[in-house]
């Protein structure tokens, strides 16, 4: 069975997080409660300050290593295009980005990716110690990030995919998801990245999935591309949210 829930509010709505579900690591989202968390839209100073808060309220704030995702900007149907699983190498500083699909790291080091609609893919195993973070849109999905991103993290660690936890953290849902080509088309990556996961052999009672659709999402909202371009940016400026694993 996999388990689709909704994720908790706690910090006065500014985050989220799991409860109550089989996942031993933990992945905390940032809300629109916070505000924006990416230095590329807004007030870069604020947008700082809002990503500082989010690390203070977690406890993380100077006393483990960070290492963020800055994810690549791939372009649909561009021959010879790949993902890129890249590992938490020793020599990199906290606070120093690493330009990727997805990271794997341990320990103490913990990670986060700034998103505004793609879903971020947390896995990890039973203890928690072990983990890695995707950024799961949909140009990566067609390039197989998460059946990748599986892959190399049990190549990593010598573990066999049954061992494997995963979660899927908030994303757009196929209510509020077309294909600006083809409007009739619904996209859902919600049900790609569960396909992936079954065919890289990750068992579904360890797998986890947010209900909440960042699009449309009532009871908590966090920023949304899609949102923001259906409102305008007078209305609604362009923003994003990080999801952290730690």
């Amino acid at each position: 069975m996999v388990y689709r829930v909704a994720m908790v509010p706690f910090c006065d709505g500014k985050l989220t997080r799991w409860e109550g579900v089989p996942f031993p690591a933990n992945m905390v989202s940032t809300t629109s409660e916070l505000g924006n968390t990416s230095q590329r839209y807004g007030d870069p100073e604020l947008a700082k300050a809002n990503e500082g808060f989010a690390l203070a309220a977690l406890g993380l704030n100077g006393q483990r290593r960070f290492i963020p995702i800055k994810p690549i900007r791939h372009r649909r149907g561009e021959e010879g295009d790949w993902v890129k699983i890249a590992v938490a190498e020793k020599d990199v500083p906290s606070g120093s980005s690493v330009e990727c699909d997805g990271l794997i790291f341990w320990g103490t080091t913990f990670s986060g990716v700034r998103s505004a609609d793609c879903p971020p893919v947390a896995i990890t195993e039973s203890t928690g110690m072990l983990r890695a973070l995707l950024h799961a849109g949909r140009n990566e999905l067609e390039l197989g990030v998460v059946r990748e991103g599986v892959r190399a993290f049990g190549h990593s660690f010598q573990l066999k995919n049954d061992k494997i936890w995963t979660a899927v953290g908030p994303g757009i849902k196929r209510c509020c998801y077309r294909d600006s080509e083809k409007p009739s088309r619904v996209i859902d990556l919600d049900a790609e990245i569960l396909t992936q996961l079954l065919e890289a052999g990750v068992p579904e009672d360890h797998i986890v999935i947010s209900s909440h659709c960042t699009s449309c999402s009532r009871t908590i909202k966090y920023p949304s591309h899609r949102r923001s371009d259906e409102l305008g940016q007078e209305v609604e400026p362009e923003a994003r949210f990080t999801t952290f694993l730690y």
